[in-house]
């Protein structure tokens, strides 16, 4: 089928309803807490940098980790948004309302 998009049927739309908005509800989530895990990172690497500024080496090796952690965190929230955004896409969210599920197949 190329790509072509198709009309699903025989979905229950009261289930499928309650699962995307479940899904919206979610996507929504991690994206709030990627933003806090951002905001976070960006002030451990001004505090980072703001030490080795002022020659104060004690502390650098914590902040490394902590940045290097919170990288990590942030790299898990993308591959969350990811899969969920993979398995319900959240522009079906809005397309939903009208009781169609386009889905493009590829392959």
């Amino acid at each position: 089928m190329n790509g072509d998009l198709i009309k699903v049927v025989d979905l229950n739309p009261q289930t499928h309803d309650a699962d995307l908005r479940q899904a919206q509800y979610f996507h929504d989530l991690l994206g709030e807490q990627r933003a806090v895990a951002w905001r976070e990172l960006a002030n451990h690497i001004a505090s980072l940098e703001r030490r080795q500024q002022r020659g104060k080496p004690s502390s650098h090796a914590r902040l490394q980790r902590l940045i290097g952690a919170k990288r990590s965190e942030v790299v898990v929230l993308d591959q969350l948004m990811c899969a969920l955004n993979d398995r319900f896409p959240i522009s079906l969210v809005a397309q939903s309302d009208n009781g169609e599920y386009p889905v493009r197949i590829s392959g």
